[in-house]
Order: structure tokens, then sequence, then C-alpha cells
């Protein structure tokens, strides 16, 4: 696996983003670190969450109030931040986790919302008036934070319940990094975290998704796709034919899952609009779902491979960005995504969807490209997720294991195993075939060519007499009835 001096990155970069894409960067890796729960993550996780909270918070008294006075708009975070500085102090009184590094996730999140506090500031002086128009983004803004820190909380107590169970399971325990902590102090840090958990909950429960849809969008610009899709398959080409490491093909891979889910909201918009007759707009959607099905499998191979490590190259990295918060900025509508009518209105569905169709043509080579490098025999993945890929397969592995122990307990960086390069080759030549086959239904069925058979001529209703007798050859003499 090449190194890429220069030219590597943490995704994503909080660069160039408005205050709302940056919201909505930190609140979806906030979905993330729910969907990777891991108890081997936790003291990881618990390392960064006051710093998530103390970020949501800078971010929160940034945002200007609409009214006289603030105390009542910043009850709420104070006082989550004040459990957080609480837990914070308990982590250096009692030692655990030990000092280390802090979950990548959880930074992702507090570099985006540290952006929305530095970004608001840099354009709003704390005097200034607000417009009256403003009022429901100053709300929503304040609504994702909230969303994003208790999305993070609940990803780290659950991360820490898994971790308690695992301190009692003399298997499980072996695994855990060292040192590890207490029962009882676990459990402290678990309630405490509950509460804070509590805290945002309330805050959101009558907030949540309602106010998150109040604010005002700016119009798309109607390039924006069109130039997003071309930039990353360009980069994305680029990338996977430079000896990529495996959190760039699962960068790759994850992005392209996106692109399924806005091609398919893009297919019902298109159906709607009569590009797509009823018949060819579903039957693009299922294929679309076919292709989920098997892309999701390879990204959770390449997620386990992957380990903590989210170094990619830096020109993948921001033409992914760039094409997701494209596909957001189109395709969403507050936490949910747009309807048929709302998509109509902002894009023009004809260039949305020719965009669309030509990105999943291009998905192909990108997935055979994928294909390519789980063959490659220089790539390397982490060896605790191949132990455990390779400990599903159900071929005779060698005494010593397929991943030595030293290697496995440091997690270190390994040549892919046999069982694993097996499985990372079959997942990637199920995708492809899928991609193929959403590449195929994304277009109309081609309408069939005009018969060229001279049109029968028609009946008359005149007598058999008038009619023009068929042509015969010369009569052959019929067998002998032999009288």
């Amino acid at each position: 696996m090449a190194d890429h001096p220069g030219n590597a990155m943490s995704f994503p970069g909080p660069a160039s983003l408005s205050v709302g894409e940056l919201l909505r960067e930190a609140d979806l890796q906030a979905r993330r670190m729910l969907a990777d729960i891991d108890p081997a993550t936790a003291p990881a996780r618990l390392r960064a969450w006051a710093e998530v909270v103390e970020a949501g918070a800078d971010a929160w008294r940034a945002i200007p109030a609409s009214g006289p006075g603030r105390s009542h708009i910043d009850a709420d975070i104070d006082t989550l931040h004040e459990v957080a500085t609480g837990v914070h102090q308990l982590i250096v009184t009692r030692g655990w986790p030990s000092p280390g590094a802090a979950d990548p996730d959880a930074e992702q999140i507090v570099a985006s919302l540290s952006a929305v506090g530095d970004l608001v500031r840099a354009r709003h002086r704390p005097h200034d008036p607000i417009r009256a128009d403003a009022a429901g983004d100053l709300e929503a803004a304040r609504t994702w934070i909230m969303h994003s820190v208790l999305a993070a909380t609940h990803a780290v107590r659950r991360s820490l319940e898994q971790y308690e169970r695992a301190l009692a399971s003399t298997r499980d325990r072996a695994r855990l990094p060292a040192p590890t902590g207490e029962v009882a102090h676990v459990r402290e840090l678990i309630r405490r975290i509950d509460t804070a958990e509590g805290l945002a909950s309330g805050y959101l429960d009558m907030r949540w998704p309602a106010t998150a849809r109040g604010e005002r969008l700016e119009p798309v610009h109607p390039t924006r796709l069109e130039r997003a899709v071309a930039q990353w398959q360009l980069q994305a080409a680029r990338a996977l034919t430079s000896s990529p490491s495996v959190a760039d093909l699962a960068l790759v891979v994850r992005t392209q899952l996106d692109g399924a889910v806005f091609a398919s909201a893009m297919a019902g918009a298109a159906t709607h609009a009569g590009l797509l007759t009823p018949t060819e707009g579903p039957r693009m959607q299922h294929a679309l779902t076919a292709f989920e099905g098997t892309a999701a499998p390879l990204l959770e191979s390449l997620g386990l491979l992957t380990g903590r490590d989210r170094i990619f190259q830096a020109r993948l990295a921001d033409a992914s960005s760039q094409l997701r918060l494209a596909y957001r900025e189109i395709a969403h509508d507050g936490t949910a995504m747009a309807g048929s009518d709302i998509l109509r209105e902002r894009v023009d569905i004809a260039h949305a969807l020719a965009a669309v169709q030509h990105s999943l043509v291009a998905g192909v080579d990108l997935a055979w490209r994928i294909l390519d490098a789980a063959r490659d025999p220089h790539l390397q993945v982490r060896a605790q997720g191949a132990h455990r890929i390779a400990s599903r397969s159900h071929q005779p592995r060698p005494s010593a294991g397929w991943v030595q122990a030293v290697d496995l307990v440091n997690n270190r960086l390994i040549t892919v195993p046999v069982p694993v390069r097996y499985t990372l080759r079959h997942q990637a030549q199920d995708m492809t075939d899928r991609a193929i086959d959403a590449a195929a239904a994304s277009y109309p069925s081609q309408p069939r060519p005009a018969t060229t058979t001279p049109p029968t001529p028609r009946l008359t209703g005149r007598a058999h007499q008038d009619r023009q007798p068929p042509t015969r050859g010369p009569e052959t003499p019929g067998p002998s009835l032999g009288r």
C-alpha cells in the first residue's frame, strides 16, 4: 500500500462549507457513530465526548438571539455543558480512560461544530440586528446542534454499556484495550452520560424534526450536481488506480451508496414528471435497492479492516464531501428525504436524471476498479478486523491461525489473509454485478422499430369469382387411386 505524501487528510474537512452544511456534516458523523457500536471504542469515545459537548455549546452561544436577552436560550446547553465538565473531571480523577487517542468520528464532530462557531462570529457581530425572516434559521441551527450532541451522546452511552458487558466476560474482556476500567467506575459514567442524554432529548422532544425544517434554504445552483458528479468520478478513478488504502476503498463505496439513495429519489421524481414510465421508474429503483444490498456488506467488511483509520487521499475526500453535500442540498427536506414535488421545485428533473444516469454508468467502472483493488496482493488491512472476518470463514485454517497474535494485540497493518481476500473479492464481484444492472435499468427501454412488412390487402367483399386467383406452379400428377 503506497503512501501519498502531502495528499492525505481526515474526512471531511470543514473548509469552504456553509453553516448549514457544517451542521449537517456534524449530524451525519454523529449518526455514523451510532452505526458503529463496539465496546473497544468506548475509551476513545469517552475521551472526546466532553469536547463534543463543549464544541456544541460554543457553536450554540455564537448563534445570535432573536429577542432581548439570551439566558432562557442558553439554559439547556449550559446545563448539558456542566454535566460534561463533571464527567471530564471524574475521568481525570479516576484515571480511566487513560490519556490516548480520541475517537476520529467524535473529532470530526468537534471540528465541524467549532467551524460553525468561528463562521458565525466572523459574519455576525453581537449587536447586529436580526432580520425577521432569520428567526427560523436561528432556531433550526440550535436544533441541529443539539441533535448532533444527542446522537453522539447516545453512541457513547451504548459503547459504554457494551464495554460493561464485555468486562463481565473473560473472552470479551481479553479483547478490550488495556488498561480496562473498573466496573463500578464504568457504571457511574453510564449514569452520568444517561443524564446528559436525557437533557438533550428533553430539549428536542417538542422541536425535532419540525423546528429543523424551518430553516430558509438558498436556491440550488443549476450545475452544482453535474460538476460534483464529474469531479467525483475523476478523483475516485484516480484514487483507485494509485494503490488505495482500505479507508479509501470504504470512502468510495460509502459515497456510491449515498449516490444510489439519491438516484432512487430522482427515479421517483422522474416517474412523476413523466420522464420515466410507471414501469421504468420502479425497475430502476429495484435495481438500485439490489445494489445497496450488495454494497452494504462490502462497506461493513471494509470498515472492519480499516479499524479507526480515517486518513484519506485529500482530493478524493474533498470530492466525496462536495458530492454528498450536493445530494443533501437537493434531496433532503430538513430531516427527511424530499418529496417529488419539492425535487421538481429545486432542480430541473431532466438534467438531474441525466447526471444520475451518467454517474451510474461511470459507477460500473468504479466498481470494477474496487474489485481490482481487492485483488491487489499488496493491500494491507488492520489485524483485528481481518481476524473477525477470517473467523467466520469455513476454510481450514493453519495451526497458528490466519493472524499472528502479536499483530492482533497491537492491531497492526497486515497483508490480507486468504479467507479475507476471498470475502472481499466475492462481495466486490456481487456489487459490480448489481452496479451493471442499476446502470442498465436507469435508461428508458428502447422503442421497438417500426415493422417493414407490407400491409395485407383489405377484403372488399367482392365475390369469389372476381378475386385474383392465387399463382400456382406447374401441376404434378397426384398419386394413382389404382382403380
